[in-house]
């Protein structure tokens, strides 16, 4: 599956990251969940508030430390419409790691 390269501009939960395309102008940014994982959610500050679920807050800084300002390869698999998400996977690094089995392996995420 052919991918789209894309920096990490920020990471709102273990599960969602904000992408930039580099060497756009004007800035063009991307929002994308990870397709096939649980993760656990970090509160939001919304008309109704939430509380961090067990281990929410380590999985988005087991994100954000590995991978804010990094090149990553977006792989889209799919998107709800409904809540305009787009679903896919995230490959870094020099071997192409793939970041759900990544959370996964240090415990911070569940398969679906």
């Amino acid at each position: 599956m052919a991918g789209e390269e894309y920096l990490v501009k920020g990471v709102t939960s273990g599960d969602t990251l904000l992408l930039l395309v580099p060497n756009k102008l004007p800035p063009v940014e991307r929002t994308v969940t990870l397709a096939g994982v649980e993760v656990p959610k970090v509160a939001r500050k919304t008309p109704v508030p939430t509380q961090d679920e067990p281990y929410g807050w380590e999985a988005r800084e087991f994100v954000r430390k590995k991978l804010i300002g990094k090149p990553v390869t977006y792989h889209h698999e799919y998107t709800v419409d409904k809540v305009e998400r787009n679903f896919g996977q995230i490959t870094y690094g020099p071997q192409k790691e793939n970041l759900a089995v990544a959370l996964v392996a240090e415990g911070l995420a569940e398969p679906r």
